[in-house]
C-alpha cells in the first residue's frame, strides 16, 4: 500500500493505470489485492514451474489468467532483469511497481519499513520467538527483521528458499 501511495503522491500513477510487479510469489499476491482494491490493472510476473499454491493465490486477486506472466523457470528471481527491461520497453503503457529493489539494487526502504511496521504491530499484541520467512528477494526476511531488531525483540530467524531460488539453485547446479 505504502509503494502504491508514494507513486500516487508523484503523480507517477492513478487508479485504472496498468502496473506491473515481479515476485516469487508470495509479495504478488498483496500487490496484486491491494491494486485490485485501489483499482489498478495489476500484472504479476513470477518464474514458471514454481510453487502451484503461489500461483494460485496470485490469481485470486487478478482479473483473468493473461495477468499472471510466467518468466523463465531456469533462472527463476535471477531472470527478472532480462525480462522486465525489454517487457518495459515494448509495453510504456506499464508501470513497474518494483516492490524490491531501490537504485542501487537492494531492497527497497519504503516496503522494507512498511514490513518492520506490520512486525511492530504484531509485537504490540504477541511476543515473536521463532520467525520463519520464505527469503524470495529478500524483503519478507529483511523488512520484518528490521521491525523485531529495532524493538529489542529477541527473535530466532530462520529463513529458508526452496531449492528454485537462484541462491539454492546455483549451489546445487553450479
Amino acid at each position: 500500500l505504502a509503494l502504491f501511495k508514494f507513486y500516487e503522491e508523484q503523480g507517477r500513477i492513478k487508479p485504472r493505470d496498468k502496473i506491473i510487479e515481479t515476485t516469487s510469489g508470495s509479495a504478488g499476491v498483496s500487490f496484486a489485492a491491494i491494486g485490485r482494491e485501489l483499482g489498478y490493472e495489476c500484472y504479476v510476473a513470477m518464474p514458471a514451474e514454481g510453487e502451484q499454491a503461489r500461483e494460485q493465490a496470485v490469481l485470486e486477486y487478478l482479473p483473468h489468467q493473461q495477468n499472471l506472466i510466467l518468466t523463465s523457470a531456469d533462472q527463476y528471481i535471477a531472470g527478472f532483469p532480462e525480462f522486465i527491461k525489454p517487457f518495459l520497453k515494448d509495453n510504456k503503457d506499464f508501470f513497474f511497481l518494483n516492490h524490491s529493489s531501490g537504485k542501487q539494487g537492494s531492497c527497497n526502504q519504503i516496503t522494507l519499513d512498511s514490513l518492520a511496521r506490520i512486525a511492530h504491530e504484531v509485537l504490540e499484541k504477541v511476543p515473536v520467538k521463532v520467525f520463519a520467512p520464505a527469503v524470495g528477494n529478500g524483503s519478507s526476511l529483511l523488512g520484518p527483521l528490521q521491525g523485531f531488531l529495532e524493538s529489542g525483540e529477541n527473535t530466532f530467524v530462520y529463513p529458508f528458499e526452496t531449492v528454485q531460488s537462484a541462491v539454492v539453485y546455483n549451489l546445487l547446479h553450479p
